[in-house]
């Protein structure tokens, strides 16, 4: 069993009135680990701690903040096989699935710990000759980096990488649903030589050490990834200090297929992003529009390939794990039954598996409907879990203006073979990533972030490394 600690000041700490959270493994029900469960206390000694150490990280060099990064990815790789089970035991995704985001978890540090390097200033001379302009950047401050429960590591690493690279020290707060790996993620940047206070880990509940470490005056950066209404709180509770603020929320991604594309490609595609982590990921497949000429073999490609995924305990070889919890699995059982009430046809899937191996986890069938509109929850409301729903579209106005329908825009995906259809998809499109015969929008040296009701702020790459940067003017008289 599991009991990582918090972290403040590089020292462990355990909650000050002793409560402890306990994690269940989503595919037996066992106990996985017990976790202390931290509130407001502690997360303002992390952030006092974080202040504390913050004028020296800053005035450290990019060079010797990069060598900690670069040997807490070091560390991360020694580690991957542990970290990979604890994070399928506390989430449920499979084994390998794991192990890849652990390992891409350590290529975020030694990006932006050369990406921390090239924050680059300006020098420019004034009209008459008499002054010149130098602009640069300096770290914010102290960041306050709470992340989800879907991806606990790699997301946590997009977040932290950026912000030690730029200099600002920090306190982490994972979610309490996955809070084990991320915390050994942690652990091992401790371990790597950031000075006590540069990197703080705080465990416990939103309402309690989430807030505050969003309300605390301690706190000049605020980088979040989860749901949309949550997002619209830190908002508004960060408002009265103007606090910087990076969201990363909710997404209904779209899905289009035209007359033109290689159709093969598209259904595999599709469905690898639609029930990749059993439909749990922010950039997953949420709405499938098919040309009306393509349907028929779209559909049929699109069901053979699901029916053959693997259904069962991450820890065995499988391409579905459970849902994280029973409310995953209750959202997705209800945005079904509501889309087969006003019509839809149920092609695969729809309910729990059958067996004994499954009658103690959040497992769920690869599922896919069509006949579907609007009218329908599963095509407005973000399900995250393993459904696809499809409808069908005469042209490309009518398919923009479907896949637009959404108060979402986080990720787009459209296959073509017609570059004048590409380009027309890209830019009409209302989503901060948009891939053209690419069912991924995320790339370490480009930039991650939505539209609309999805946020604001954006992840990875510069841009990524700037949100955790101020810009300073300075004339100089001559």
């Amino acid at each position: 069993m599991y009991n990582p600690m918090m972290i403040i000041d590089g020292r462990p700490v355990l909650a000050s009135d002793g409560s402890v959270h306990k994690i269940l493994n989503p595919a037996t029900g066992e106990l996985v680990g017990e976790v202390p469960s931290g509130g407001r206390q502690e997360a303002h000694q992390a952030l006092t701690a974080a202040s504390r150490a913050f004028p020296a990280w800053a005035a450290t060099s990019p060079g010797k903040r990069a060598d900690v990064l670069h040997q807490a990815a070091s560390l991360v790789r020694e580690l991957a096989d542990e970290m990979a089970v604890m994070l399928t035991l506390e989430i449920g995704k499979p084994l390998r699935a794991s192990r890849r985001e652990v390992l891409g978890s350590a290529d975020v540090l030694d990006y932006f710990a050369e990406e921390g390097k090239r924050a680059f200033g300006e020098w420019t001379i004034s009209g008459s000759g008499k002054s010149r302009s130098l602009v640069i950047r300096q770290p914010i401050g102290v960041a306050a980096l709470i992340s989800p429960w879907n991806y606990p590591v790699d997301l946590l690493s997009w977040k932290v990488g950026a912000a030690l690279a730029a200099g600002c020290t920090a306190v982490a707060k994972p979610s309490s649903m996955a809070p084990i790996a991320a915390s050994a993620f942690i652990e091992a940047i401790n371990r790597s030589g950031a000075p006590p206070g540069v990197i703080n880990l705080v465990l416990g509940p939103g309402s309690t050490a989430g807030a505050e470490l969003v309300e605390s005056p301690l706190s000049q950066k605020i980088s979040f990834t989860g749901e949309s209404a949550t997002g619209r709180w830190i908002m508004a509770a960060a408002a009265p200090r103007l606090k910087r603020l990076s969201l990363e929320l909710g997404g209904s991604a779209p899905f289009i297929v035209c007359a033109d594309a290689d159709v093969k490609s598209a259904a595999e595609a599709c469905v690898q992003r639609a029930f990749n982590n059993a439909g749990q990921i922010c950039i997953s497949v949420n709405r499938v529009y098919l040309h009306h000429d393509v349907e028929e073999e779209f559909m049929e490609l699109a069901i053979q390939r699901a029916g053959r995924l693997r259904v069962g305990s991450g820890m065995e070889d499988v391409d579905l794990g459970p849902l994280a919890s029973e409310e995953q699995r209750k959202r997705t059982r209800e945005h079904i039954e509501d889309a087969l009430s006003r019509g839809a046809r149920l092609r695969l899937g729809g309910s729990e598996p059958e067996g004994e191996q499954y009658s103690r986890g959040h497992f769920f069938l690869p599922t896919i409907l069509d006949r579907v509109d609007h009218s329908m929850r599963v095509m407005r409301e973000e399900t995250f879990g393993p459904v696809m729903p499809v409808m069908t579209f005469k042209n490309l106005e009518e398919a923009v203006k479907l896949a637009n329908q959404t108060e979402y825009g986080l990720a787009a995906y459209a296959y073509t073979n017609s570059l004048d259809s590409a380009v027309y998809l890209a830019e009409r499109l209302e989503s901060g990533g948009v891939g053209i015969n690419s069912n991924n929008v995320v790339d370490l040296q480009a930039p991650f972030g939505g539209w609309k009701q999805s946020g604001f702020g954006r992840e990875l790459s510069h841009h990524g490394l700037e949100g955790y940067l101020e810009l300073k003017h300075v004339k100089i008289g001559l």
